[in-house]
C-alpha cells in the first residue's frame, strides 16, 4: 500500500469516527473539506454548499475560510443561472471541467470573480436525497484531476452525505420530541382552561414563545353568515393594545372577507407564510403599512372539518421573518390542539349565555308585569281622581249610545245624579234639552253616530239651568278607537258662560269708550272706512266733523277728573241727540269727538250740523249744581274733496279744527289745501305715492324728438305724470325726489319701462315702424344688479326690438361707480339697446369718460339752449358739445327748444335731433300717431 493510499484510509477512518461521535454537522463538514484539500493538493479551494430556500445553495464551510476576500457564506449558487449546478443536481453525477474557457455551463460571474481555470462539482447525495454540492477549483492554474482523484473526492463527499443524513435524522428526532413535549404542555394548559379567552391565551403564548414573536391575533369567521371574517382577539403580549388594534381595523374598513390571502387559507384549509408582504399583491397593503408588518404567517383553526377562524402571526420591522418548516409545523400543532377545546368552550358559553339571558328575560317580564299591575291600579285611581277634578264634564257612551261612564262635573253641569245618570238607556234623555243655534245636541250626536267620520265634532250649545239661568256650553264629540276600530264615543262639555261674558266685555271696551259709551278711535276708523267704501260705490258725498272742547282743562282743574268725565258724558248725550240715525258720534280721545255724516246731498248739510251743535252748546251744563258753559271748536273735511282715505279725512278735519281754535273757538271751519303746510303736504304725498301705482294714478306722456335735417319724428321721450285725486296733476319735479328718497323710484322706473316698451310696440303695429322710445333710468335703478335682466324680460314680454329702446341716464350717474357703470352699459349694449347721456354739460363728466363709455347719444341740457342768445351766451359751449360728440361718433339731441331762433342756431351747427315746446309739449300716447303723420 502506498503512502498516499494509507493517508487516504487514515483520513476516511478519522471522519467515520467523527460521524459516530455525533459531532455537530459543521465540525464534521470542516473535517471533510480539510481532508479533500490535503488529498487534492493541486486544488486551491474546496467549498460545501447546502440548500437555503429549496432552490438556491449557500456556502457553508470552505478551505481556505476566506476566498478572494470574502467568507463562503456570502456566496450563493443559483441553479437558474449556474447551468453546471443544475446539471449536477438533476443527474446526481460529478462533473469535472478541465478548461472553463471552453465550457459555458458554469456561472460566468463566479468564473470571472475567482479567476477559475478548472473546477469539479460533486453532488452530496445518498439514494434519492440531495443534501448539497461540493466545489473544487483553482485560481488560475488548472488542477488536471485524474479519474482516481475524482473518485477519491467522491468518497469523501459520500462520507459528508452520511454525516448530513445522520445529523438530519437526529435533528428530526429532537424536533419530534420537542413538538410532543410542546403538545403535552398545550393540552395540559387547555384542559385547565375554563373560558374561551383563557384557551386562546394558551394558544397565543405557545405560538409567541415558539416563534419569538407575540404579535399573534385570532380572526373569527361569523357563525351566522359563515363567510365574514372579523378581527376578534389580540395577544396580551402584543406590541399593540387590543382596542387600538380593533379601532384601526374598523377605521380602515378592512373587509377580510374579500382578502384573497384570508380566503385562500379558509378555502384550502392550509397554512400560508408570506416572507415579504411588499412582494405579495393579494394582501391588504394599507393595514400592513399601519402596523409596519414585514412578514405574515396565517394558520387556519379547524374543528370537525370546519374552519373556525384564522390565527395570524405578524412579524414587524425591516427584515423578514425566518420561520423554519419545523417551527411552522409546531405552530400548526398548537392551533390544531386548541381548535376542538375552543369550540367546546364556545358552546358551553353560548348555552350559559342563553340560560342567563332567558332567566333575565323571565325576571324582567315578571318585574314588568308587577309594574304594569301597579301602574294600572295607579292609572285607574288617577283617572278617577282626574275625571272628578277637571272642570270639563266627560260622558262615555257605548256604540249604541248608552252611558258607560261620567264624572262629577258632567253630572253637576247637567243637573243629574250619578245613579240616575247610569240608569239612562238613551243619549236623548240627557242631550235633548241642550241646543245649538240650529238643532238639539241629541240630533248632532245622532248624526255623528251614523256617520263614517272619526274626526271630532265641536261647537257651542245652550241650556237653561235652574240656578244659573241660560248657560253657554262648548262641546266636543269624539270617537274612542282601539286597534283601529271605533269602540265607543266620548262627549266633553265645558261651561263657558263666564268666559263669554268676559269676551263680550273685552270686545266692548276694545271698540267703545268706557266713559261715554261712544265708539272709540279704533271703531270710528273702521266705520269711517266702511262709510267711504259705500260712498265711492254709490258716488256719494260725506263729511267728517272733528270737535274739540274749548277750556276743558279748566273744567278738569275745577271739578277734578270725575267732574270732567261727567261733562264728557253729557257732551256725548247732546251730540247723539242732534244727529240722524245713519250718522256716527265717537270719542277720539281726551276732549275730542268725531262725527261721521254719510250720504250728504250737499256740503251745506255738514255746515248746518256744525251750526246746530254750536247753538246747542250755548245751553249750560250742570256740574255739582253749578252752571258750566263749554264751547266747541269744529273742523270739517269732505269726501271726495279733502281726501280718499279715513286717515286723510280725520287729519284734515283736525287741521280745520285748529284753524277754528285760532279764531278763539266756538266756531267751525271747513278744510282747505292752504291750511296744509309744506312739510305736511310732503308727508301726505309720500304716503299717497305708495298707492299711486296701485290706484292707476300714474300716466305716461310722450314728447316727440325731431330730426332737423329731414324735419321728421324719429323718436319720443317717455315722461311720467301723477294725477293726484286731491291735488290734481303733480309735476315730476315735486314727486320724483320723494320717490328717490323712499326707494319707490325703482318700482316706478320699472313700470315706466314696461309701459313705454309696450306702447312703442303698439305704435309699430300701427305702422310707425321706425319710432324709438327713450326711457329715463334713475341712478338707484341703474345701480341694481338686476337692471339688465329686467330690460331683457320687458323686451321679451312686450315684443319690442332692442334697437328701438333708448336708455337715458344722467351725466352724474356715470360718476357713481365707474367700473360697475361701464360693465352695466356694455351688457345693455350687448343686447342691442341704445344709451344716451341726459343733461350733458351740467355735471363733471370728463372727455376721457366719453371715450370709455359705450354711449350713442349726448343730450344737451335745456339750460344751454335757453342761454344761446343772452349776454352770457352759452352758444360756444353748445357748439363745442355738438362738435365733440360728432368727433366721437355720437348723435346729439337738444332739449327745451322753444323758439325758431334756437332751432336755426342748432340746425346751422348740425345738431341731429331736437325736442321742445316749439314742436310739441309732452302729449298722450293716443295723439302720437296723428302728430307723426302731420
Amino acid at each position: 500500500m502506498s503512502n498516499g493510499q494509507h493517508n487516504r484510509y487514515t483520513r476516511l477512518a478519522r471522519i467515520t469516527r467523527l460521524i459516530n461521535a455525533n459531532l455537530d454537522i459543521k465540525t464534521l463538514l470542516e473535517h471533510v473539506v480539510t481532508a479533500i484539500s490535503e488529498e487534492i493538493i493541486q486544488c486551491d479551494a474546496v467549498g460545501i454548499y447546502l440548500p437555503e430556500d429549496g432552490e438556491r445553495y449557500r456556502g457553508y464551510v470552505s478551505k481556505p475560510e476566506v476566498l478572494s476576500g470574502m467568507t463562503i457564506d456570502l456566496h450563493v449558487v443559483d441553479p437558474q443561472v449556474d447551468h453546471l449546478a443544475r446539471e449536477v443536481i438533476s443527474s446526481r453525477q460529478s462533473i469535472y471541467i478541465a478548461d472553463t474557457s471552453k465550457d459555458n455551463r458554469p456561472d460566468a460571474r463566479t468564473i470571472d470573480f475567482f479567476q477559475i481555470r478548472s473546477m469539479l462539482t460533486v453532488p452530496i447525495s445518498h439514494g434519492d436525497e440531495l443534501f448539497g454540492l461540493v466545489y473544487l477549483f483553482d485560481y488560475g492554474v488548472p488542477m488536471n484531476l485524474t479519474e482516481s482523484e475524482i473518485e477519491t473526492v467522491e468518497a469523501y463527499v459520500h462520507m459528508a452525505a452520511v454525516a448530513i443524513r445522520n445529523s438530519q435524522a437526529m435533528h428530526n428526532i429532537e424536533e419530534l420530541l420537542h413538538e410532543k413535549q410542546t403538545l403535552i404542555e398545550v393540552m395540559e394548559q387547555l384542559a385547565h382552561s375554563q373560558t374561551s379567552d383563557s384557551a386562546i391565551d394558551v394558544c397565543f403564548n405557545h405560538i409567541g414563545d415558539e416563534l419569538h414573536n407575540h404579535n399573534v391575533s385570532l380572526h373569527i369567521i361569523d357563525p351566522v353568515s359563515k363567510e365574514t371574517v372579523m378581527p376578534s382577539k389580540l395577544s396580551r403580549k402584543s406590541d399593540f393594545e387590543q382596542n387600538e388594534w380593533l379601532n384601526i381595523h374598523e377605521r380602515m374598513q378592512m373587509d377580510q372577507t374579500n382578502d384573497e390571502l384570508f380566503q385562500q387559507v379558509v378555502q384550502t384549509k392550509q397554512s400560508l407564510f408570506v416572507e415579504d408582504v411588499a412582494q405579495e399583491n393579494r394582501i391588504f397593503q394599507e393595514i400592513c403599512d399601519v402596523f409596519n408588518i414585514k412578514s405574515i404567517f396565517m394558520v387556519p383553526m379547524i374543528s370537525v372539518g370546519r374552519v373556525l377562524g384564522v390565527i395570524v402571526v405578524a412579524h414587524l420591522g425591516e427584515k423578514p421573518a425566518r420561520y423554519t418548516k419545523a417551527q411552522q409545523r409546531r405552530v400548526e400543532s398548537v392551533v390544531n390542539a386548541t381548535a376542538p377545546v375552543l369550540i367546546h368552550l364556545y358552546n358551553l358559553e353560548s348555552q350559559e349565555s342563553i340560560i342567563a339571558r332567558r332567566t333575565e328575560e323571565i325576571q324582567s317580564k315578571n318585574e314588568e308585569l308587577q309594574r304594569l299591575i301597579l301602574e294600572m291600579r295607579k292609572v285607574n285611581t288617577e283617572k278617577e281622581l282626574i275625571m272628578n277634578t277637571v272642570d270639563e264634564g266627560i260622558i262615555g257612551f257605548s256604540m249604541e249610545g248608552t252611558v258607560m261612564f261620567s264624572n262629577e262635573a258632567a253630572e253637576h253641569m247637567l243637573e243629574t245624579d250619578t245613579q240616575l245618570f247610569h240608569s239612562i238607556q238613551s243619549y236623548e234623555e240627557i242631550l235633548d234639552h241642550i241646543e245649538n243655534e240650529e238643532e238639539a245636541l241629541s240630533d248632532v250626536f245622532a248624526s255623528y253616530l251614523n256617520s263614517d267620520s272619526i274626526q271630532p265634532v265641536s261647537g257651542e250649545a245652550y241650556m237653561s239651568h235652574p240656578e244659573k239661568g241660560l248657560v253657554t256650553l262648548e262641546y266636543t264629540i269624539s270617537s274612542q278607537i282601539e286597534e283601529g276600530a271605533v269602540v265607543g264615543y266620548v262627549l266633553t262639555v265645558r261651561d263657558v258662560t263666564v268666559r263669554k261674558e268676559m269676551e263680550q266685555r273685552i270686545e266692548y271696551y276694545a271698540y267703545y269708550d268706557g266713559t261715554t259709551g261712544l265708539p272709540n278711535r279704533m271703531l270710528v276708523h273702521d266705520r269711517l272706512s266702511q262709510t267711504l267704501r259705500e260712498a265711492k260705490e254709490h258716488d256719494q258725498e260725506m263729511a267728517v266733523l272733528f270737535l274739540d272742547l274749548d277750556r276743558f282743562k279748566q273744567i278738569n282743574d275745577r271739578f277734578g277728573h270725575a267732574g270732567g268725565d261727567e261733562l264728557l258724558t253729557e257732551v256725548a248725550y247732546r251730540l247723539q241727540e242732534m244727529v240722524s240715525g245713519a250718522a256716527t258720534v265717537a270719542r277720539q280721545g281726551g276732549d275730542e269727538f268725531i262725527l261721521i255724516l254719510p250720504r250728504l246731498d250737499n256740503m251745506a248739510q255738514a255746515t248746518t250740523t256744525a251750526e246746530h251743535i254750536l247753538r246747542v252748546f250755548r245751553n249750560p251744563f250742570y256740574l255739582e249744581g253749578e252752571e258750566v258753559y263749554v264751547k266747541p271748536s269744529i273742523g270739517i273735511s269732505f269726501f271726495p274733496l279733502d281726501g280718499q282715505l279715513a286717515d286723510d279725512l280725520i287729519q284734515n278735519a283736525n287741521s280745520a279744527m285748529h284753524k277754528a281754535k285760532e279764531m278763539n273757538g266756538n266756531t267751525y271751519r271747513a278744510f282747505s289745501s292752504e291750511q296744509m303746510g309744506p312739510d305736511m303736504k310732503k308727508i301726505r304725498l309720500e304716503n299717497d305715492l305708495y298707492r299711486a301705482q296701485e290706484n292707476n294714478e300714474l300716466e305716461l306722456f310722450y314728447q316727440p324728438q325731431v330730426r332737423l335735417s329731414k324735419n321728421i319724428v324719429t323718436g319720443v321721450e317717455a315722461l311720467v305724470r301723477w294725477n293726484h285725486p286731491v291735488y290734481g296733476k303733480i309735476p315730476p319735479s315735486e314727486f320724483i325726489p320723494i320717490a328717490e328718497d323712499t326707494g319707490l323710484i325703482t318700482s316706478i322706473g320699472e313700470w315706466i319701462l314696461n309701459e313705454a316698451c309696450s306702447q312703442a310696440k303698439s305704435w309699430h303695429d300701427q305702422g310707425l315702424c321706425s319710432l324709438r322710445v327713450a326711457v329715463n333710468i334713475s341712478a338707484q335703478q341703474f345701480q341694481r344688479e338686476s337692471l339688465v335682466e329686467t330690460v331683457k324680460e320687458v323686451l321679451a314680454r312686450t315684443g319690442l326690438e332692442p334697437e328701438f329702446l333708448e336708455i337715458e341716464i344722467t351725466e352724474n350717474t356715470l360718476l357713481l361707480n365707474t367700473e360697475e357703470t361701464v360693465t352695466t352699459m356694455r351688457r345693455l349694449k350687448s343686447i342691442g339697446v341704445r344709451i344716451s347721456i341726459d343733461d350733458f354739460g351740467t355735471g363733471y363728466c370728463s372727455l376721457q369718460y366719453l371715450r370709455e363709455f359705450p354711449i350713442d347719444t349726448l343730450k344737451i341740457d335745456k339750460v344751454f339752449i335757453d342761454d344761446i342768445k343772452s349776454e352770457s351766451s352759452s352758444a360756444p359751449i353748445t357748439t363745442t358739445i355738438i362738435a365733440l360728440a360728432h368727433s366721437l361718433g355720437l348723435h346729439v339731441i337738444a332739449e327745451g327748444v322753444e323758439t325758431l331762433e334756437q332751432q336755426k342756431f342748432l340746425q346751422a351747427n348740425k345738431c341731429d335731433l331736437v325736442q321742445g315746446f316749439l314742436y310739441s309739449k309732452p302729449i298722450q300716447a293716443s295723439k302720437i300717431p296723428e302728430f307723426c303723420n302731420n
